[in-house]
């Protein structure tokens, strides 16, 4: 029967409204007596809040800043997803289960024998399984865990860190207990993850070894500087070359004006070489005086000559001698023999005692240069060689530097964890961790299944969708017509009229 309008709906369910209620009530009673006789179960829940770091200092700033004045000494980083899973695995793994029980034992609500028996059934075949290949058996607190761990929940809520634990038992008190001693658990656990004693005593050692290295690198770099004298090599380096262009900038100087004074010497020397040293004043002629006090003399000698042949023998030795003075004096005025005497007057010549005199200067002005010039090539050599050794011995300075570097950041660094691991283990003693029980677990004063206001709202509905499958069963189930419609479709013409013989009732 196919019916297209809700007026036919309306009428076939009042037609059949009997069965419709009779099935709408029997569904609603049904599930009213489930909801009244299923056990219920009560939900006890804790909230949990995940941060970043336990602290805002991971270690002591005073020490940071003693390592590095740069590096942050705050861990500012967020909760990322993986962090809310980690806790979640953690809180939700079946041995912190177990452990919760065992501190609780003695103090659950015993199972009754109905629930007994069913968890006897439902694990017999995994047991039967455990004998036939030889495994071993669970025992009862892990079959328990196990029964528990279904009844556990940790969910993220949203657009937060905040974690929340939630625990579904039969005893809405028991429930309480459970989820406070799972989370008394769970922050132990948490708090033996985080630190573990023996990396204290780790980071204590390394400390130890690294400070003696350190100590010996510094103790190198002592040494080398002492040997070299490099105490900072960028400022003995840069003095070093500061110096070394002040003297090869007054070399070249130096050197620019002994080329000059080079230059004026030779045009000064070959100025004087064309100048005339004296300049001719006046020019005087004079009867010769020698000439005029020879000739007297000479006369007296020939005559004495004469005198002296007359009464020596010619070969005697006065005859001899009056001979020579005689000849003597005849060459003597041969040699003067000129009756006048030019007498010629000079002046020193200005001109070529200025030359000189400033050639003079300029050589005393070119030696002094270039005595200057040799004083400064050696202070330029030995600069230079001193730039030389520092760079030499700077490489060995800066190569136990670079240890000293090396064993500081390791000496540091391990002391920064040393320092951490200081600051964890006085914080899991406080009982500070970076989880922090937000809200504690709740007792439960409703319980959380069955909900009777839903589950009658849910019956209601069922029970008149049920209803109403049941006439529309029984309507379809039934021979006779009822509707001009059904008429119409079940002869395939037209209805002309409608003859009314009882009320509710038509035949066509």
């Amino acid at each position: 029967m196919k019916i297209s309008e809700p007026a036919l709906w309306l009428e076939v369910l009042w037609r059949r409204r009997r069965v419709a209620v009779r099935a709408a009530i029997g569904i609603f009673a049904l599930i009213v007596a489930g909801t009244i006789l299923y056990p219920p179960l009560y939900e006890s829940s804790a909230r949990i809040l995940v941060s970043p770091n336990r602290a805002h200092y991971v270690v002591s700033p005073a020490l940071q800043s003693a390592s590095d004045p740069n590096a942050p000494v705050a861990n500012d980083r967020e909760v990322t997803e993986q962090d809310l899973n980690s806790e979640s695995e953690l809180l939700t793994q079946r041995r912190l289960i177990e452990r919760a029980l065992s501190d609780l034992a003695g103090r659950g609500p015993a199972p009754g024998a109905i629930g007994s028996m069913l968890s006897w059934i439902a694990a017999l075949p995994a047991d039967l399984s455990a004998i036939v290949h030889g495994a071993p058996l669970p025992d009862s607190l892990a079959r328990r865990a196990h029964a528990l761990e279904r009844r556990l929940s940790v969910s993220v809520i949203r657009k937060s860190d905040l974690l929340e634990v939630s625990f579904q038992s039969r005893h809405p008190k028991w429930s309480r207990e459970f989820l406070s001693a799972l989370l008394n658990r769970y922050f132990e656990l948490h708090a033996q993850i985080v630190h573990d004693v023996r990396s204290q005593r780790f980071f204590d050692q390394q400390i130890r070894r690294l400070r003696g290295q350190l100590h010996g690198a510094e103790e190198h770099l002592r040494a080398v500087r002492a040997q070299t004298g490099v105490l900072s090599l960028p400022d003995q380096s840069e003095a070093v070359v500061y110096q070394l262009s002040g003297f090869q900038a007054e070399y070249r100087k130096n050197q620019s004006r002994l080329d000059g004074v080079n230059r004026q010497i030779a045009a000064l020397q070959e100025g004087l070489a064309g100048t005339p040293m004296r300049l001719l004043k006046e020019v005087k002629t004079a009867p010769n005086p020698a000439y005029e006090s020879l000739k007297p003399k000479v006369l007296g000698l020939e005559l004495n000559r004469d005198d002296i042949l007359e009464r020596y023998k010619t070969g005697s030795k006065m005859a001899r001698e009056v001979s020579r003075q005689a000849d003597n004096a005849r060459q003597l005025l041969a040699r003067e023999d000129h009756a006048e005497v030019v007498e010629r007057l000079s002046d020193l010549n200005p001109v070529w005692l200025g030359l000189a005199s400033n050639l003079a200067q300029a050589r005393v002005t070119a030696a002094a240069l270039a005595e200057s010039q040799r004083s400064l090539a050696a202070q330029i050599t030995v600069y230079q060689n001193e730039l030389r050794r520092l760079t030499d011995d700077g490489v060995e300075v800066e190569r136990a530097m670079r240890e000293v570097e090396a064993e500081k950041e390791a000496y540091f660094s391990y002391l920064r964890k040393g320092e951490e691991a200081r600051a964890e283990l006085e914080l899991n003693e406080s009982r500070i961790m970076n989880v922090v029980l937000a809200m504690p677990p709740t007792e439960a004063i409703e319980p959380s299944f069955p909900k009777f206001g839903l589950n009658l709202a849910a019956g209601l509905i069922l029970a008149l969708l049920v209803g109403f499958a049941a006439a529309w069963w029984e309507e379809r189930g039934d021979p006779i017509i009822y509707s001009v419609d059904a008429i119409g479709e079940s002869a395939a013409v037209p209805v002309v009229a409608v003859m009314r013989s009882h009320p509710g009732q038509s035949r066509a």
